[in-house]
């Protein structure tokens, strides 16, 4: 990689899927394994994806430690 330096490409499917690729260019030692993954989705998936981005975060609950202990998959052992 080259500090400092964005590199960009644009791409025009024309059909869904998964597309796997590779660096074509060569940026540094591990150039072999700069692997990139494309995932194409149709208009009305990525306009579903893109109003499920924009839905606030849910917001994990606590729960007390001893509801948490039973929850694992170690039983909890018996306190002396």
């Amino acid at each position: 990689m080259i500090p400092n330096r964005v590199n960009e490409t644009w791409l025009d499917p024309h059909e869904s899927g998964l597309f796997l690729g590779q660096c074509a260019q060569y940026c540094g030692t591990q150039h072999a394994k700069m692997l990139l993954r494309v995932y194409v989705d149709s208009p009305e998936d990525f306009k579903l994806w893109v109003r499920a981005q924009q839905q606030p975060r849910m917001r994990m609950q606590k729960k007390p430690r001893k509801t948490r202990l039973r929850e694992n998959c170690v039983p909890e052992l018996p306190r002396n």
